[in-house]
This record gives structure tokens, sequence and C-alpha cells, in this order.
């Protein structure tokens, strides 16, 4: 949503007939998107997705807001280099889990970057997977928790397969690390 000319991140929690039981703007002075929304253990929801509000490059934007709406807490990554989160999901003991990319450390160019959140969004871990020295991009666009404790994360990639982009799938282990 555009508010005061700058591009916020905008939730809306809407009924079983589609009435609005309220909205929830987040963001900073530029432009910021949500792209995944989770409702969380507690009742609330947690975001992930971009922001250009607080640096001059493309960030991980994540945010938790509760169940009214609220703000609970906020943080976004990526200082150094590009960074974007594009789904999330939560682990059984309430930490987060996303994927996206990176473009800082790896293997160069976007590696497909696994992030570990604690439940007060704070940094716990993350893991860059990728290939072919930074000719090529692997970007995380899905993810799903599996039964064994890991995870799968679906995205693309041009650093490998037979076509310009091609399907990336990713098993991991429980602490990201592939299985």
């Amino acid at each position: 949503t555009t508010v005061g000319g700058d591009k916020d991140a905008w939730i809306v929690r809407v009924d079983d007939t589609g009435g609005t039981l309220w909205t929830s703007t987040q963001g900073g002075d530029s432009l910021d998107n949500v792209n995944s929304v989770v409702e969380t253990i507690d009742g609330g929801f947690a975001a992930v997705g971009t922001t250009k509000s607080f640096n001059t490059v493309t960030e991980a934007y994540h945010f938790k807001v509760d169940a009214t709406g609220v703000l609970v807490w906020e943080w976004n990554w990526g200082q150094v280099n590009d960074q974007e989160s594009f789904d999330v999901k939560e682990l059984p003991d309430g930490r987060l889990l996303s994927t996206g990319y990176v473009t800082s450390g790896g293997s160069g160019g976007r590696d497909m970057f696994i992030f570990f959140t604690l439940s007060d969004g704070s940094f716990e871990r993350g893991v860059s997977n990728g290939g072919d020295d930074g000719e090529g991009d692997e970007v995380g666009s899905g993810l799903a928790l599996t039964p064994d404790g890991g995870s799968i994360h679906c995205g693309s990639t041009t650093s490998f397969g037979f076509g310009p982009k091609d399907a990336y799938v990713v098993k991991t282990n429980d602490t990201g690390w592939t299985a």
C-alpha cells in the first residue's frame, strides 16, 4: 500500500465472509514488501519480504504483529549486499525459518539463503546454497517443513540444469545443511 508516497508492507486480516477485521501497515521511508505471512503459535502473524527503507541495498524484511495487528518486532538484514526473503514457516519450538537469496558470501551471485531466527525475530543462523562461482543465481521462493525435522526449499537456478532458468530444490536437515 502507499502511505504518504511511501510503499509499505500491508497485512489485512479478514473474517470468514471476507470482512476486514484489521489492517497493519509496516515499513520505513521507502519500498517495503510482504511476500509471505504465517500465523504463529501465539496467535500473532510473522511476515517476511523486502525493504529498501533502512539501507541503500535491498534487504530482507522480517516483522511480527500480534493477533490485533500491532507491531511486536521488526528486523532487516542484508546491510552489505542484497538479500530478500520469499517464504516463512514457524518451527514447532517457535523459531522461524525463511527462504530467499543473499548476494554476500556463498559462491557469488545470488545464492539460496536458508535463514533461521529465534522466536523474537533475532538472528540465529543462515546457510547459503548455490554454485558455479557466481556465474548464475539460485533463489528460494517456497519452503515446506518435513516430518524428519528438516525442510525442503524450492526455487530457481541459472547455474545448473538445461535451460536459462531451471527448478532448484534443496532438502535440508534441522540445521539448514543439505541432507
